[in-house]
């Protein structure tokens, strides 16, 4: 897509008399950032970026039939990384027995507790999300509020956090408005002939707005870093089996900040968060195992998935 293009797409979907600024023709100045980069990616040529070349010849994803084709349990950056779908099972066997155990445990006391403090005699789904009879903690102020104390938090977490922070607001690439007609959801992505994160997300008053200034912006953090480094573009983001570790990790490097979103609710929030980091655990073994049986086994019934 053309820059051109890009403009407009991002003007046609905003609202009347709100129009986004546009980006610059020529990359952000700055003596730290460097000159627009070639791509290096071999398969940036393909018309279909989904579809890709296997060791066996066969082209192309195919949940139903994988027709001998392993491609889903080797990502196009796996060998560089020496995983295989072997290793997960390995590593997700040493957590059930070590880690699951333990978590899971945890997990159906967290869940217990939870249910005596709603009140409630057995905890469902629909109920998972709620852990105080009072609400759980959301921030003590508005958009700009909030950016405002990510502003601060940065600034006293490092030097080059604040370096990153300054940038992306000076530079407007932080879309966090709910506007009319505006995609829905949120994320974080990398404008590679900018060498710019760029940040969408829709805040609506909530915990999950805090969470788009740390984990969201711990991915941005990376690629920032990254970029001014690593002279081929594809390199300034990181791969999926490690994506998570810069987004998670900033989420409990802002712990001492989170007084500044959450004022007196702070150790509500800290609670929540522990929580749902801790439960994880053990859920993340299950999807994990389940995924590599569906995949292996594409002809089983729903009463076999089950």
């Amino acid at each position: 897509i053309s820059l051109d293009q890009w403009n407009a797409t991002c003007l046609s979907s905003c609202s009347a008399g709100q129009p986004p600024k546009v980006f610059r023709r020529r990359p952000i100045a700055g003596p730290e950032i460097p000159e627009k980069k070639q791509g290096a990616c071999r398969f940036r040529e393909k018309k279909d970026l989904l579809c890709f070349q296997c060791s066996n010849g066969n082209r192309g994803i195919s949940y139903g039939e994988n027709r001998g084709c392993r491609l889903w349990q080797f990502p196009v950056f796996v060998k560089r990384n020496t995983i295989n779908f072997q290793g997960c099972g390995e590593c997700r066997k040493r957590q059930s027995t070590a880690v699951f155990g333990m978590f899971g445990q945890f997990a159906v006391k967290g869940a217990q507790r939870q249910a005596k403090r709603l009140g409630i005699d057995k905890l469902r789904f629909f109920d998972e999300k709620l852990l105080f009879t009072s609400g759980n903690a959301d921030p003590v102020g508005d958009r700009d509020f909030m950016v405002d104390a990510a502003n601060k938090m940065y600034h006293e977490m490092s030097k080059e956090t604040g370096e990153f922070f300054d940038f992306m607001r000076e530079h407007e690439l932080m879309d966090l408005d709910t506007r009319p007609n505006k995609a829905v959801g949120g994320y974080c992505t990398f404008i590679a002939d900018y060498d710019s994160p760029y940040i969408f997300s829709n805040f609506n008053g909530s915990a999950a707005d805090v969470g788009v200034l740390t984990h969201e912006a711990g991915h941005a953090f990376e690629a920032f870093c990254a970029s001014r480094h690593q002279p081929i573009s594809e390199y300034c983001w990181s791969t999926s089996e490690v994506n998570e570790i810069h987004s998670m990790s900033m989420e409990y490097f802002a712990y001492p900040w989170l007084g500044l979103f959450f004022g007196d609710g702070v150790v509500k929030n800290r609670y929540t968060h522990m929580m749902e980091a801790l439960t994880f655990i053990p859920y993340g073994c299950c999807v994990d195992e389940y995924q590599h049986i569906v995949y292996e086994n594409p002809d089983l019934t729903p009463d076999e998935r089950t």
